[in-house]
């Protein structure tokens, strides 16, 4: 039986079906929807909720050397997840080779050659991210993957000279979740109270900035990106038959 999701998009009801019996058959597809989170949640901030969010007090500027100090902290670790995801790659390569009989000599040179290449990417990443420039042949996707994270580090940045509030919660966010469920939260104790509004310390009135919220779009996107997945495993399936 399809998994039933009911909307409420200004005062009408809509109802999304997901062609699965369970969760566990679509685990697959939390990952794919953590990353389309993460970046729903960075537009939020990078546009001040849309436009939408009360001015913001301008804080305290960081002296000169707080602040080249955590600009070189950002530029220097750009490329920190860039680097994690291609070892994790490379890892998995390496399991997929060490499980691989003898007697497959050309899908053993094949993994082998997988594990050469996810080494050339770390060397070629630790080259750029010492100054190198980018123009060694053979590297056009990894450039346009270190360039994605060029762009989130000069974000960064941008928010950093203009003493943009949030800052900290905007990178503070973690995602869970398992066969049964997904969870997306920030690991700051008080970033509660300004994605909802209230008092926080001495008092202070803080007004809602609204950051985290399960929106139609967002729950349709998931619906979409589920069905999706369970079509392309089906006729996978077919394929195979």
């Amino acid at each position: 039986m399809p998994i039933s999701i009911q909307v409420e998009v200004d005062g009408a009801v809509r109802d999304l079906e997901i062609l699965a019996d369970s969760f566990a058959e679509i685990r697959p597809v939390f990952a794919k929807f953590s990353v389309y989170m993460r970046g729903e949640i960075q537009a939020v901030f990078d546009s001040d909720g849309g436009g939408k969010w009360p001015e913001r007090k301008v804080p305290k500027l960081l002296g000169a050397e707080a602040k080249a100090a955590k600009i070189e902290k950002i530029r220097s670790g750009q490329y920190s997840s860039l680097s994690g995801a291609i070892r994790s790659s490379q890892r998995k390569a390496a399991r997929l080779l060490a499980r691989t009989p003898q007697s497959e000599s050309k899908l053993t040179e094949r993994r082998r050659k997988s594990i050469e290449k996810y080494q050339s990417q770390l060397e070629e990443i630790e080259r750029i991210g010492a100054g190198g420039s980018k123009d060694q042949k053979g590297f056009r996707k990894l450039y346009e993957r270190a360039g994605r994270r060029e762009d989130r580090a000069a974000k960064k940045i941008e928010r950093l000279e203009r003493g943009a509030l949030l800052g900290q919660i905007a990178n503070s966010f973690s995602i869970d979740f398992d066969k049964t469920a997904w969870e997306m939260f920030s690991r700051i104790d008080w970033a509660g109270v300004h994605n909802e509004g209230g008092s926080a310390g001495h008092g202070a009135k803080i007004p809602a900035r609204v950051f985290l919220e399960w929106t139609p779009e967002r729950i349709e996107k998931f619906v979409a990106m589920a069905n999706e997945y369970l079509a392309n495993r089906a006729d996978k399936s077919k394929g195979s038959a």
